[in-house]
This record gives C-alpha cells, structure tokens and sequence, in this order.
C-alpha cells in the first residue's frame, strides 16, 4: 500500500478537486495517476485530487507504479531500474502529460 501525508501532497493538491476538509493529520492511499479526465470518476468526497510532479511520486509510491507511471509520460524505465535511477530520471523529465495527469489518493 502506498500512503502520502498531508505534508508530502499539500503544496499540489487542486483546489476544484479538493472540498474544505481537515486534511492535516490524515494519510493518503494512493489509487492512481491518469488523465485529468479519467480522474473525474474520482469525486472529492472521498478522494484528492493533486497535480504532483513526477519526482515526488518516487518518495510516495512504490517502484512498480513509478515505473507505469514512467511509462505513460514515455520515460524509458529498464525492469532493473531501481528508486535512485528513477529520482534522476523524474527530476530531469518534463513533457506535454506532466500537465495533463494528475495524482488520485
């Protein structure tokens, strides 16, 4: 299970996903990262919306999802890639979907 605290998304939550809730003390299980679209499935009563860049994922969820999510903004992710490489591989990677998705928790 990958959990987020208020401290690790506050900074990038989106305001018109996010109704006035005491988020400060909760943690955050990760669901996906999908197209602002696609997350539109994912009211705000029970989830948050945040449009986290793709370096802070590498300290919230784990290397299996960082490496899909790699793959959907068509960063090459090796099956050997481990947290290290990809930190430096999200730290220098920017492109049109970065965005367009969003992170559902």
């Amino acid at each position: 299970m990958c959990l987020a605290t208020y401290a690790d998304i506050k900074d990038y939550l989106l305001e018109e996903y996010c109704t006035n809730r005491d988020l400060e003390f909760s943690e955050f299980k990760f669901v996906g990262h999908m197209h602002k679209s696609d997350a539109k499935k994912y009211g705000d009563t029970h989830y948050i919306h945040v449009l986290l860049p793709l370096h802070a994922h590498v300290k919230i969820v784990h290397l299996t999802e960082c490496k899909k999510i790699a793959n959907e903004h068509g960063v090459l992710a090796h099956p050997r890639t481990t947290i290290a490489s990809m930190r430096k591989l999200f730290s220098e990677h920017e492109c049109d979907k970065c965005s367009t998705y969003i992170t559902v928790f």
